[in-house]
C-alpha cells in the first residue's frame, strides 16, 4: 500500500493514530473503512507497534461488518517483525 504520509515522523504517527481513533468512534461504515486504511498504513510502517495493534483490535469489533471483516483479514505478524 503506497502512502504519502511519512510515518517515520512522530508527529505524523500521532496525528494518523488520533484520526483513526476519531473515525472509528464515529461508528459509520465509511469512517470505519477510512480508519482501517490509516491503521493498516501506520501499523505496516511501524512494524505493528503496540498502539497500532490495539487500534486494529478495536476495529475488529467495529459495528460495520465490512470494517470488522477487513480488520480481521489484516495479518500484522508477530510484534516487532
Amino acid at each position: 500500500m503506497d502512502t504519502p504520509a511519512d510515518f517515520r515522523r512522530p508527529r505524523v504517527r500521532t496525528a494518523a493514530l488520533a484520526a483513526a481513533r476519531t473515525l472509528r468512534a464515529r461508528g459509520t461504515a465509511v469512517c470505519g473503512l477510512y480508519a482501517l486504511c490509516l491503521v493498516h498504513a501506520g501499523g505496516s510502517a511501524t512494524e505493528w507497534a503496540a498502539e497500532w495493534r490495539a487500534e486494529l483490535e478495536e476495529l475488529r469489533a467495529h459495528a460495520d461488518p465490512d470494517t470488522a471483516m477487513g480488520a480481521l483479514l489484516v495479518a500484522p505478524g508477530p510484534p516487532g517483525t
